[in-house]
């Protein structure tokens, strides 16, 4: 009976432990596929003699396809940050607890603001780490970024082409094919942080219904020795009062055979 808990415990582990991983590959794959965009959609346009076609359906001018690379060697700093973090490498400072989710942001402005599940992703790896008030001011912060970050304002303000703008110069099926690989992994990616977040309350539920549990038995357990604790000074009080008898009696009777001694001597 005891293995059970143990178990299931066990059990829960491994599927959070899954849903990370699998978050982490899908957001890994998705930001693959963006960046791609970026860079292959103006040289396909160039090579092909469609360069100012292309141009012209665009809001404005857009970055060099080789500033892609900024969000590509972000999103290593993000692994390498994150993997370092579990090993225990970087210590527990404020600093470091948002060094994660500083190089999300990174990879989320390099890739044009189109994609910011990696704020999701950078959620799956700390909260567990946080407990309490700094658990709940984490979420406060991630989720104020993550709308922040939705905002079509924003990616105009900050003079971004999104990818729908690159997806445009697509025609047929290849659009359509693309812009449902994107929908596709931005909606798993959604499924399996919903997952992640409800397995990992489930299980912060179980620990504290079992921490009620134990503190309930404590209660009674406690309740226990305070009626033993009682019963052990009657006890002790009883045993004090017979031996104080004791020795009167023990008293009595030397008293009682002395002076029977001295009164027979004296007869």
């Amino acid at each position: 009976m005891s293995d059970g808990p143990a178990n299931r415990e066990m059990q829960t582990d491994e599927s959070l432990t899954l849903l990370r991983q699998g978050t982490l590959l899908i957001n890994l794959a998705l930001c693959a596929f963006l960046g791609a965009v970026f860079v292959l959609t103006p040289l396909r346009a160039v090579q092909r003699a469609e360069g100012v076609s292309f141009l012209q359906g665009l809001s404005i001018l857009p970055a060099a396809p080789w500033s892609v690379s900024f969000a590509a060697l972000s999103l290593l700093a993000f692994v390498a940050v994150d993997f370092a973090y579990r090993r225990g490498r970087l210590g527990n400072g404020r600093i470091v607890f948002w060094l994660e989710p500083g190089v999300a942001l990174l990879v989320i402005l390099a890739l044009h603001l189109d994609y910011n599940g990696l704020l999701l992703l950078a959620v799956v790896n700390l909260v567990d780490s946080l407990h309490g008030r700094g658990r709940m001011l984490f979420l406060g912060a991630m989720t104020s970024l993550y709308l922040l970050t939705s905002l079509d304002v924003l990616q105009s303000g900050l003079g971004m082409v999104s990818v729908s703008e690159y997806l445009a110069y697509y025609e047929g099926q290849p659009r359509q094919l693309m812009q449902t690989a994107i929908g596709l992994l931005s909606a798993l990616n959604l499924i399996l942080f919903i997952g992640y977040m409800v397995i990992l309350v489930g299980r912060r539920t179980e620990e504290n219904a079992a921490i009620r549990r134990l503190n309930g038995e404590l209660a009674r357990a406690n309740d226990k020795l305070s009626v033993l604790n009682g019963q052990l000074k009657e006890y002790a009080a009883e045993s004090e009062r017979m031996a104080e008898t004791r020795e009167r009696n023990r008293l009595a009777r030397e008293i009682h055979d002395t002076l029977g001694h001295a009164l027979t001597g004296i007869t």
